[in-house]
C-alpha cells in the first residue's frame, strides 16, 4: 500500500487509483432523486445496488469496530441504512471496478487506493474480483450501528459503508496507533474485502470467523510493511494454530487481536491461498 506521509488526501489527486470523472446519474436512478428544495440536492431513495455485476447474498450485516473489544452487529440489511439530503460526489476509481460515493471528495483517493489494494491481493489469491463495487463514504454511521463502529457491510445488497476521515479520525487510535491515512485506506480495504468474499463464497452462509478472516487477512495484508510491523507489534502472538481457535466467541472477545493472529495463520507455511479458499469453499473455519 502506497504511504502518503506529508499533506492531505485532497493534495493526492495523481493515484493510480483514481479517475476524477463524475457518473451519468442516470445510472443510479433507483438509489438517488432530486429533492425540490430548488438546490439541485439528492437524496437517498433505496438502499440496493444496481450494477450490473454485482452479487447478492442474504446475511446479516458485518460491522468493523473503533474499539478494540466489542462484538460484532447482527441484523437485517436495513441496519446499514441511510437517508441523507447532503450532495453527493460520485466517482469511478482506476484500475478498480469500483464507485465511490461521499460528500466529502477529498476523501476519495484515499479511499480508491484501499479498495484497489484490496482487490489486487485477492485477485492475486484467485479470488473472482469482476463484481461492481460501490463504497459510501458517510459523516455517520446508521443509529442502529454503536458508537465504536467505523464501517460496516451488508451481503445481501453488497453495500459498503465507512466513516468519512474527519470522523473516522476523531476515534482517536485504532489497532493502537494513532488515527492516519494509512490506516484509512486499511479500513476500506477490510470492507471491500468483505464484499469481494461475499461473490466468491461457495456456500449459503459463511461464518462469521470465516468472513473476518478474509478481511483481516486482506487488510494486513495490503498494509506498507512497516505499518503492519507496528499494528502486530501491539498484538503479539504467533497466529492461531487451528481452525478450533477461530470462533465467534474469539472474535467477539477481542476483533483486532482476532485480526492479528489470523494474518499470522495465513502467513504460516501449509496456510495462505490454499488455507483462503478452503475457507471459501466452505471446508474451514465453519459454524
Amino acid at each position: 500500500m502506497l504511504t502518503w506521509r506529508n499533506g492531505g488526501p485532497g493534495t493526492h489527486r495523481g493515484n493510480k487509483w483514481l479517475a476524477w470523472r463524475s457518473l451519468d446519474l442516470k445510472r443510479s436512478k433507483p438509489e438517488f432523486e432530486r429533492n425540490n428544495d430548488g438546490e439541485g440536492r439528492l437524496k437517498r431513495v433505496d438502499c440496493a445496488i444496481t450494477a450490473m455485476r454485482s452479487c447478492r447474498y442474504d446475511f446479516p450485516a458485518l460491522l468493523l469496530r473503533g474499539a478494540a473489544a466489542a462484538v460484532i452487529g447482527l441484523g437485517s440489511a436495513a441496519v446499514c441504512a441511510e437517508s441523507t439530503t447532503e450532495a453527493v460526489h460520485e466517482v469511478r476509481c482506476d484500475l478498480a471496478d469500483v464507485v465511490i460515493r461521499t460528500p466529502q471528495p477529498a476523501d476519495i483517493p484515499l479511499a480508491c487506493d484501499g479498495a484497489g489494494k484490496a482487490i489486487a491481493f485477492l485477485a492475486e489469491q484467485g479470488l473472482d474480483t469482476n463484481s461492481t463495487l460501490t463504497v459510501q463514504l458517510v459523516h455517520e454511521l446508521p443509529q442502529t450501528v454503536d458508537d465504536s463502529a467505523v464501517g460496516c457491510f451488508v451481503p445481501s445488497t453488497q453495500r459498503i459503508l465507512a466513516l468519512v476521515y474527519a470522523e473516522f479520525s476523531k476515534h482517536g487510535t485504532w489497532f493502537g496507533l494513532t488515527v492516519n491515512y494509512d490506516l484509512y485506506r486499511s479500513l476500506v480495504a477490510h470492507e471491500v474485502a468483505h464484499a469481494v468474499a461475499a461473490c466468491n463464497f461457495q456456500l449459503e452462509k459463511p461464518s462469521i470467523p470465516a468472513y473476518e478472516y478474509v478481511g483481516y487477512v486482506t487488510m494486513l495484508a495490503t498494509m506498507a510493511p512497516a505499518l503492519r510491523e507496528r499494528v502486530l507489534a501491539n498484538f503479539p502472538g504467533t497466529g492461531f494454530d487451528n481452525d478450533l481457535q477461530m470462533n465467534s466467541t474469539v472474535y467477539q472477545f477481542d476483533p483486532m487481536r482476532f485480526g492479528a493472529e489470523a494474518y499470522r495463520h495465513f502467513m504460516k507455511p501449509g496456510n495462505g491461498r490454499e488455507y483462503l479458499h478452503r475457507v471459501l469453499a466452505g471446508k474451514a473455519l465453519i459454524e
